[in-house]
């Protein structure tokens, strides 16, 4: 139908007859957003807002006669927007989400089951936003080596573990002496000989260390050559055989000479033992040499009658090496 001016509209408006009981509080079928919400007239007289309030559900309107009719009109309704229960959201409802709406952790039961095994691609996620300490190792399998990159961090022998059979090599240091020198020695005195040393700092306490000795040259000795060499931890002589009378307490005993020698034909000794230092500090061993007769001279790398002119006067080399072994059996007398 045809109207003058705007078209009505038109729209749900309850309304609540109530009598006055004489009180100031009366009930409501619908809860008003505030006084402005409701036309509230008594007797046909409509009120002010001023003159009324409400809470909830509740209106409070004082001075109001027993038996008048209270006429109150709702201008439109409330809209209660219920909150969706868990699990009813389907996809086809979600268009888009800001990034800054994710927050806290998502957990295994809200991924999809192929994000849990090794058929998810994420090949796209960005690295920024992988934070240090997020993969655990149990969820690392293989890594190509064309991702490793950058220096790998320092690691000790006592770190290798789980390696196949038997001990390891851990480290070697070597000392190759080629200068020659000449040691004094007094009588039954363990004398170490000049240069003749090496220091290795074990990767653990448990490691062994294999000290292998080469010594070359001549002692000032003419009518006997009664040397005996050894090996000394710092000061402390290992190794050795059974001390009798102050004899036998070094490891071996160099080629015979006589003063007929001592311009050519070099004695040598050689000779080894492995050590159980049980300290990761920094150790020092010594090649050491005893006379239990006569005091002398040692020459090391060169004969007892030198001279640089005469080809006839050889030279030599001497070493110590140290081995550190991550394991070792070492046997006594067979057991």
């Amino acid at each position: 139908m045809g109207y003058i001016g705007n078209e009505p509209t038109t729209g749900h408006f309850p309304v609540d007859n109530l009598t006055s009981s004489g009180g100031s509080t009366y009930t409501l079928s619908h809860s008003p957003a505030s006084a402005a919400a409701i036309e509230v007239s008594i007797q046909g007289v409509v009120q002010s807002t001023s003159a009324y309030s409400v809470s909830g559900n509740v209106l409070t309107l004082a001075g109001v006669s027993t038996g008048l009719t209270i006429f109150i009109r709702h201008l439109g309704e409330t809209l209660l927007v219920p909150t969706p229960g868990d699990g009813t959201v389907t996809n086809a409802k979600i268009v888009g989400m800001d990034s800054s709406k994710l927050t806290g952790t998502i957990v295994d039961a809200r991924l999809p089951s192929t994000a849990l095994n090794s058929n998810v691609d994420l090949t796209t996620l960005s690295a920024t936003n992988l934070t240090s300490g997020t993969l655990a190792d149990a969820r690392l399998g293989t890594v190509s080596a064309s991702k490793l990159s950058g220096a790998l961090p320092a690691i000790s022998g006592a770190a290798l573990t789980n390696l196949p059979g038997g001990g390891k090599v851990l480290q070697v240091v070597t000392n190759h002496v080629t200068n020659v020198s000449s040691t004094s020695r007094a009588v039954r005195a363990a004398t170490n000989i000049t240069g003749l040393n090496a220091t290795i700092t074990p990767a653990s306490t448990g490691s062994k260390i294999l000290i292998q000795i080469n010594w070359c040259g001549e002692d000032s000795l003419g009518t006997t050559q009664d040397l005996m060499f050894g090996i000394k931890r710092g000061t402390t002589m290992i190794g050795n055989g059974v001390d009798v009378n102050g004899n036998g307490i070094a490891m071996t005993v160099s080629s015979g000479g006589y003063s007929t020698e001592a311009g050519s034909s070099m004695d040598f000794a050689s000779y080894q033992y492995i050590d159980s230092p049980s300290t990761a500090s920094a150790t020092t061993y010594h090649a050491y040499v005893y006379h239990s007769v006569t005091a002398g001279t040692l020459h090391t790398n060169r004969t007892a009658v030198d001279g640089s002119s005469n080809y006839a006067y050889e030279r030599a080399a001497s070493s110590i090496t140290l081995t550190e072994l991550s394991s070792a059996t070492v046997l006594v007398n067979g057991s």
